[in-house]
């Protein structure tokens, strides 16, 4: 027997059917047959067989059930039904149930099986083949995810460390001319922070599955200008909060803080040099759905690029620094959570971004 023949199984309660389909190809296939299901899941396990016939009509289980049940066990084996003419209901629930490859009428003729055997046979080593480099991708994907993490959250270290210089310099120093230099590596090095941490959390909201818990509204908000702190405080920004301390919601809290994190970064990178910036964070219930709002007065979307914004590495202005990441990131994890975003803005007025979230249930 050549180990690269074609191995081939056949079940028919019939043995006469199954002698025959033996004796017509055995010298170009190797051809397996058996006489009931369970003869036919052994011989399944043990050789792995690339296509199966099945008889349709057998006392113990229809060729239907039969191939719906290694669809099951064996989803990348060819399926092909043996029906009668009579039969067309059995093989549309084959070709619905079992994903039958294709259906031959009986009495079989040796042609047709052939040509079914050798047009299986190379779909299934397409299904091998793809099967193997979606593991490969899979893998990739999983090492490249597990560098980026890695390395986004080692190069955070020596920023902060930077970052706690020049704040000590600014305090030691009176020199204006040194202190506008050390403003502009402030303003850079929190700018590499914030492409690092749109970085982490792409690779977060990717990796995270969304889980639900009762969330204070108020506290998370606060929590996250807490910790844009440094930003907020150097580019003068004025924050305003209209949210009741007793609002909550049952919410996915890691998912909230990436997207006020990633509504009010924006609103500070795009903000308007001739105008003091003023952003309002506002929440409240209303139908029994959480609404959220994050406005600011900086500088607006152009009408034209507005449907591009959510786009990944789309950036509507190339005035300013950014990475392209934040609104796509803010838009993966309002559809994680189920929720809505929109938007509307005028160039030179301002943007104001909209949230809605589902009920809140115990």
């Amino acid at each position: 027997m050549k180990e690269d023949r074609i191995c081939v199984l056949y079940l028919d309660d019939e043995v006469n059917n199954l002698r025959s389909f033996k004796a017509a190809l055995r010298r170009d296939y190797h051809v397996l047959v058996a006489e009931n299901p369970d003869e036919a899941l052994k011989l399944l396990n043990q050789e792995n067989p690339q296509i199966v016939f099945s008889d349709q009509r057998m006392p113990e289980m229809t060729g239907v059930e039969f191939l719906q049940r290694i669809r099951e066990t064996h989803p990348e084996v060819i399926r092909i039904l043996l029906t009668g003419f009579a039969d067309i209901e059995n093989v549309v629930q084959a070709i619905n149930k079992g994903h039958v490859y294709r259906y031959l009428t009986k009495p079989w003729n040796e042609d047709d099986i052939r040509f079914a055997i050798e047009n299986g046979a190379e779909l299934y080593q397409t299904k091998l083949n793809l099967k193997v480099k979606m593991e490969t991708l899979q893998r990739t994907n999983e090492e490249l995810n597990r560098f980026i993490y890695s390395t986004s959250h080692d190069l955070r270290a020596p920023i902060a460390t930077s970052l706690g210089i020049v704040n000590i310099a600014e305090m030691e120093i009176n020199d204006h001319q040194s202190l506008e230099y050390f403003q502009i590596i402030k303003e850079s090095l929190l700018r590499i922070d914030d492409y690092i941490k749109n970085i982490l959390n792409y690779y977060r909201n990717n990796r995270f599955e969304s889980t639900r818990n009762k969330v204070n509204i108020k506290e998370v908000i606060d929590e996250v200008i807490d910790s844009l702190s440094a930003t907020i405080s150097l580019y003068k920004a004025t924050i305003n909060i209209d949210v009741d301390e007793n609002l909550v919601w049952l919410l996915d809290d890691f998912r909230l803080r990436i997207i006020l994190n990633n509504l009010l970064s924006n609103a500070i990178n795009f903000k308007r040099p001739d105008v003091d910036l003023v952003i309002k964070v506002s929440a409240k219930v209303e139908n029994d759905t959480l609404s959220m709002r994050v406005a600011d007065n900086g500088m607006g979307i152009e009408e034209e690029v507005q449907s591009k914004i959510f786009k990944m590495f789309f950036r509507g202005t190339h005035k300013v620094y950014g990475t392209g990441l934040g609104l796509y990131i803010v838009k993966e994890a309002v559809r994680e959570m189920n929720g809505k975003i929109s938007l509307s803005s005028a160039f030179g007025e301002g943007t104001s971004f909209d949230l809605t979230f589902p009920p809140s249930q115990d």
